[in-house]
């Protein structure tokens, strides 16, 4: 052990004098420092010196935009409260103007008054969710008051009153019958609530524990390529909701109406925890024009508040890695002894299963401070996790350790670098494969606080505080790839509501959201460059862009105004961001070695021979810090053309500026992107007026705002830093030349990034026609046809392209660039289009009975260009004619056309058949006394079960960098020689060693070392000139999983109820394949499956609500 110390410090140490040589020798003018700067004061900066400064620059837009809204003050739509709307008439069918519509919250006491129009028709906006009395009084009629009327977030709860004529005072007093039918909105979405959210199986093994978004995952038309709860498998990131073909980072997410955005991905800032949401919904198509800022779905929480009844719960679920987890194949982990785990004894084929330990508890509490006026909600809740995790690795085999790279130096370093790669020990499943526990730790400590406030009955205010840490620290399978993560989110909002008359009511809402995000190297390999050799693991930081040290955020104010005169409803309304990106992130500051198939050898034969087949460092100061502004404007009209027929109409204007760097670091040079038009249409039609069967459709049109994402390789720029790549020309490059012939790096091409000058958001037009029936009073069947256009999306153009000619090499493609000067240009440009097409059906029943349940299917189609909008995703680079390389341009009318047909096919997210079932059951045995009683009462069952077709993937070529046509560009597709492999799915996995033999696509179905050397036209990522294999050509396998629960309350007392609750997850143990070895970087490996996933485990969690 002590030698094997040495050798990794002496890799350590050999890559800061490499590194250290390379910058003194080559820094560009502005200076490039030899470590990387950490945070610290900073004259100007927002993001160090005052992290409050946000709030002032934001204080004088909004002061404006709600001047405006002054002006303008019309409409309708809740962003986090509904609408209890409906029509007077008397008993003739006449309507009923000046009726006083009252609405009584019962749980906080807080009332609403209205009056009917000249039609008869009332509506009582922004209305918080809850169970509502809602009475209609007129002189000379009998007072109606209709009882616990429900109002869910954004939904409308229709109550229509037929008054009698009364000689005196009379009340008449009836229970509202809730509707399982919208009859007056023409978007589609789907809504839990509470109780339902609480009945859902959801483990906490992994970090983000109770996460509420991971519920969106279950709504019609949302398909979920990362797993149960995962991230998108797109290559780059985004987050886990894919609705209706629109892209990860095409979804918004929100909580109480406020952004909980991450503007570098557009992921979700931080996971919600279901024990603090009150509602939550899935708005995935034809949402009204209050919503915006994506293309795709709205996922939208709503927290939970105090009441007048003192309420809250204390919680705790527990889940044991080895105790709780079912072994299900011989390829994976399997439960060990202590001998085994020890190592004293030989470990089964697939190593020990991990060893850790989850533990997820918190508590809330709500009520009133002050009755029926100030109401208080609090929340704690931290997952706990403690232990070993599972992780597996490609390492060289004992006969792949034979240094020859003809100089003493060289072997130094390789020797060093080879040391850091352990010998292969899961050789029964795959002769290079190395697997072992490492250990980590994860604590997600979340407070929560939340309080309303009933000023009077015309003013209400609500003010909430979120904080959520999820620092950890992993140990990674090599020494250099772990490191001390830090993530660190506070939020904070505000709503302020005001009733101006009985007519008019504003809403206005005010966030601020701030996250820290350290991702560094390991501790000792702060310098150590990033190592690639094709096919095996890693060395160095996982990331060629770590260390990363970001500080986020996102400043919101947004205000609508609704008015209600006739039969319109108007609403209009602002919402106004601005947004701080501001961070150090390396991008091949450390450099990175790539060791890939080249010079007439393997990917390891370079490495033993210390010849890589490029060299990247980025040599510069690579701090930045961005800002954006972000503002729409928007305004809507409900009318209600006849008592069942309604028009939804709605326009909203989305501006996003371009993103700025501080001290003019960076120049992006798109410009802003102001106005756009985003018109909304839809009609509902009930068509009996009685709710039995509705039909609506709509028309809409969303853009997807720029997120960073899209800009993070192109923020570096010349001559404030510089990134350059050595290839190899005459002769192969040296490991041992890399630092001492500095000059090299000067002479090297240099890459270049920019973004096309029109670069503006994308559009995404989205279509629906449903129908749908009510069954009973609470269950309702609807078919959707769905479709969605997307047009400019986000896509990396290649340029620079080596042309091809009679003699072309891969030495020789520098010289045949148009600009030999660089290496590869990507221009980021809206070069992309996809189309989507979907049959969506669901069966959905409220709680009734004690039962409730949603099954939905979906069939549906998706197909793009690009299924990643940003760099770093093979899917995701366009390349061009060489005639435009030669223009630098993307001119359509001059026939620069991208070559649609080459690379339009089924998106990297593609699902055919995507199926859902969720519910549950409270068995009837009433409670009985005595033991038998006891034993048989208050019972529960949940139930989750979900089936999704595999995602399509793309097999691209290894040779030369995966430059196989010799074009100068990467991320070619393999040409097919033998086209009956195309289609091909993985059907089944492996349950033995034996079975990892099995071949699924075979390496002779492709001639995987060039394309077509002379007279190639296209990239071989085009297919038809230049490859054979159609994009996504492939696919994984299918899933299919059933998640249940086992629940016992034990009632204490009135509105006390003691819990446990036994929770199965994938209760039959159901597997599928891992992702086919596709890398020609090691033949013997190409296409066979060493993995599978699924196990099922289970866990226990206790209660005590009241």
């Amino acid at each position: 052990m002590p030698r094997n110390r040495v050798v990794q410090e002496g890799a350590m140490s050999r890559a800061v004098r490499l590194h250290v040589l390379i910058r003194r020798g080559s820094a560009p003018d502005p200076g490039s420092p030899t470590r990387l700067p950490r945070w610290g004061p900073h004259p100007g900066s927002v993001a160090r010196g005052d992290p409050f400064a946000p709030l002032r620059s934001l204080a004088r837009p909004c002061v404006m935009c709600v001047a405006l809204l002054a002006v303008v003050a019309r409409g309708e739509a809740q962003v986090i409260s509904g609408t209890v709307e409906g029509r007077v008439t008397d008993s003739s069918g006449a309507v009923l103007p000046g009726v006083t519509i009252t609405a009584l919250n019962t749980a906080t006491a807080a009332t609403f008054t209205v009056a009917t129009t000249s039609e008869g028709l009332y509506r009582v906006p922004y209305v918080p969710p809850g169970l509502y009395d809602v009475r209609a009084d007129l002189s000379g009629f009998r007072t109606e008051t209709k009882l616990s009327v429900a109002v869910r977030v954004n939904d409308s709860a229709v109550v229509d009153f037929t008054l009698t004529v009364a000689p005196v005072s009379e009340t008449i007093t009836v229970q509202a019958v809730p509707s399982s039918v919208q009859i007056t909105r023409s978007e589609l979405k789907r809504t839990y609530d509470e109780a339902t959210l609480k009945e859902v199986p959801i483990g906490t093994a992994d970090a983000v524990g109770r996460n509420v978004y991971g519920v969106a995952t279950k709504a019609p038309g949302v398909t979920t390529p990362g797993g149960r709860f995962g991230r998108a498998f797109l290559g780059s990131g985004g987050g886990n909701v894919v609705a209706n073909g629109t892209t990860a980072r095409s979804t918004n997410y929100e909580l109480d109406g406020i952004s909980n955005i991450d503007p570098e991905d557009n992921d979700y800032r931080t996971p919600v925890s279901i024990e603090g949401v009150r509602e939550f919904e899935v708005l995935t198509a034809n949402y009204q024009a209050e919503f915006g800022r994506a293309g795709g779905a709205q996922v939208r929480a709503l927290s939970k508040s105090g009441t007048n009844r003192f309420h809250g719960s204390a919680f705790e679920y527990f889940y044991d890695n080895q105790r709780f987890q079912s072994e299900a194949t011989d390829v994976q982990p399997r439960r060990c002894s202590a001998d085994q785990i020890a190592g004293v004894s030989t470990p089964p084929a697939g190593g020990c299963f991990a060893d850790f330990r989850t533990n997820l508890y918190g508590a809330t509490a709500g009520g009133p401070a002050i009755r029926d006026r100030f109401f208080y909600f609090a929340m704690f809740e931290n997952n706990v996790r403690r232990g070993t995790n599972s992780s597996t690795a490609t390492v060289p085999l004992p006969t792949e350790r034979t240094i020859n790279t003809g100089s003493a130096r060289g072997d130094q370093i390789i020797a060093e670098w080879l040391a850091l790669y352990p010998q292969p020990n899961r050789t029964a499943i795959n002769t290079r494969r190395y697997q072992a526990n490492v250990p980590f730790t994860y604590d997600t400590p979340n407070p929560f606080a939340r309080v309303d406030y009933n000023w009077s009955d015309a003013t209400r205010l609500m003010g909430r505080y979120d904080f959520r840490n999820q620092d950890y620290r992993i140990t990674r399978i090599f020494r250099g790839n772990g490191g001390d993560i830090v993530d660190r989110a506070h939020t904070g909002g505000a709503v302020l509501t005001r009733v101006f008359s009985p007519a008019t009511v504003g809403e206005f809402r005010f966030g601020y959201a701030y996250r820290r995000v350290d991702l560094p190297t390991e501790q000792g390999f702060e310098d150590f460059p990033t190592i690639v050799v094709t096919g095996y693991g890693t060395l160095g930081a996982q990331s060629v862009q770590y260390p990363i040290f970001r500080k986020l955020y996102d400043v919101q104010g947004a205000g609508s105004i609704a008015h209600n005169r006739g039969r319109h409803a108007y609403k209009a309304g602002y919402d106004l961001h601005r947004t701080y990106n501001n961070g150090i992130q390396s991008d091949n500051v450390r450099g990175t070695v790539n060791f890939g198939v080249g010079y007439g050898r393997t990917s390891i034969d370079n490495f033993l021979a210390g010849t890589p087949t490029s060299y990247t460092v980025t040599i510069g100061n690579p701090e930045r810090n961005f800002r954006v502004w972000d503002v729409a404007l928007f305004a809507q009209d409900d009318i209600r053309l006849r008592n069942n027929l309604t028009l939804n109409l709605g326009l909203r204007l989305e501006s996003l500026t371009e993103w700025k760097e501080k001290d003019r670091l960076t120049t992006f040079g798109y410009g802003n992107d102001l106005f756009n038009p985003a018109p909304r249409v839809g009609a509902v039609w009930d068509m009996k007026g009685n709710g039995l069967w509705v039909v609506r459709g709509a028309y809409g049109l969303s853009y997807d705002r720029v997120n960073f994402f899209f800009l993070r390789s192109l923020q570096f720029q010349e001559p404030q830093i510089r990134t350059v790549t050595l290839l190899p020309t005459a002769e192969p490059l040296r490991v041992e030349n890399l630092g001492t012939n500095a000059g090299q790096v000067l002479a090297g091409p240099v890459a270049k990034s920019e973004v096309d000058a029109d670069f503006h958001m994308g559009r995404v037009h989205t279509w629906n026609a449903t129908i749908e029936r009510r069954i009973g009073q609470s269950s309702a069947v609807r078919a959707s046809y769905v479709g969605t256009a997307s047009r400019d999306v986000p896509a990396t153009l290649v340029l620079n392209r080596a042309a091809p000619t009679a003699d072309a090499t891969f030495a020789n493609r520098q010289a045949r660039r148009p600009d030999p000067a660089f290496s590869n240009i990507s221009r980021l440009a809206n070069a992309s289009e996809g189309n989507y097409r979907g049959l969506q059906t669901s069966f959905e029943r409220r709680f009734s009975a004690g039962l409730q349940f949603q099954v939905s299917y979906t069939w549906s189609r998706s197909l793009d260009m690009a299924s990643d909008p940003g760099f770093g995703s093979a899917d995701n680079y366009l390349s061009m004619d060489v005639r435009a390389d030669q223009t630098f341009v993307v001119d359509r009318e001059r026939g620069l056309e991208l070559r649609k047909a080459d690379l339009y096919g089924p998106s990297r997210f593609d699902m055919r058949h995507v199926a859902s079932v969720n519910g549950s059951y409270e068995l009837p045995w009433k409670r009985r006394r005595g033991i038998g009683g006891a034993v048989v009462s208050d019972w529960t069952l949940s139930a989750s079960a979900a089936y999704r077709d595999g995602v399509p993937f793309t097999i691209l070529c290894s040779a030369n960098s995966g430059d196989c046509n010799l074009d100068g560009s990467g991320h070619d597709r393999a040409n097919i020689v033998d086209a009956g492999v195309l289609g091909t799915q993985i059907d089944g996995y492996p349950r033995a060693p034996a079975d990892t033999a099995r071949i699924y696509i075979p390496i002779g179905a492709f001639d995987q070392t060039t394309c077509r050397q002379a007279g190639a036209t296209a990239n071989c990522i085009d297919a038809g000139d230049g490859s054979t294999q159609p994009r996504n050509s492939f696919r994984w396998d299918d899933s299919f999983t059933v998640d249940f629960a086992l629940v016992r309350s034990v009632p204490i007392a009135a509105h006390q109820r003691a819990q446990v609750r036994f929770e199965v997850f994938n209760v039959f143990n159901t597997q599928y394949a891992g992702m086919p070895t596709v890398s020609f970087a090691i033949p013997d490996n190409f296409g066979r499956v060493f993995g599978t996933n699924g196990n099922r485990s289970w866990q226990i969690g206790v209660r005590y609500d009241w």
